[in-house]
């Protein structure tokens, strides 16, 4: 697992938003990778994370929703991310990475019989728990100077 940055934390949180919205609406739908970013960018134009953030650099930011939702015991809302379709009316796909790991149709239908109406999580609790966490390994173990 790579380390998860404040950065996929926060936009983990602006999709986790966004996908349950599009779960709700639009049961069954999908959105390529660069939509997502755009309606994230016209959702939250005043959050920096969003106004900073590009397709290229999702899966990282899906990697971190998708141990949320896990936490939570929810299906894997990153699943109605998908690549971008080259051909008209292509098979719709998830990232290469995802796909070796999981059915993304298979994981679609759950989220789309999910009931997403009665889903209350609060994420932020999440992201101060991973940053918590993520100091801990990043911070350098202090050496006593007076012993030396």
């Amino acid at each position: 697992m790579r380390t998860r940055t404040l950065t996929d934390l926060e936009l983990a949180k602006v999709y986790f938003v966004l996908l349950v919205e599009l779960a709700k609406t639009e049961p069954g739908q999908t959105i390529e990778y660069g939509q997502l970013v755009c309606r994230a960018k016209k959702r939250f134009p005043n959050n920096q994370y969003v106004n900073s953030a590009i397709a290229t650099s999702i899966g990282r930011r899906l990697d971190a929703l998708r141990a949320f939702t896990n936490s939570k015991k929810l299906p894997d809302l990153s699943a109605l991310a998908v690549k971008r379709q080259r051909v008209p009316n292509d098979k719709v796909r998830n990232g290469k990475a995802y796909e070796r790991v999981f059915d993304g149709a298979a994981v679609r239908r759950q989220i789309a019989a999910y009931n997403w109406e009665s889903v209350q999580v609060d994420f932020d609790e999440y992201i101060n728990n991973e940053i918590v966490r993520i100091q801990k390994i990043e911070m350098p173990e202090q050496k006593d100077s007076v012993n030396q």
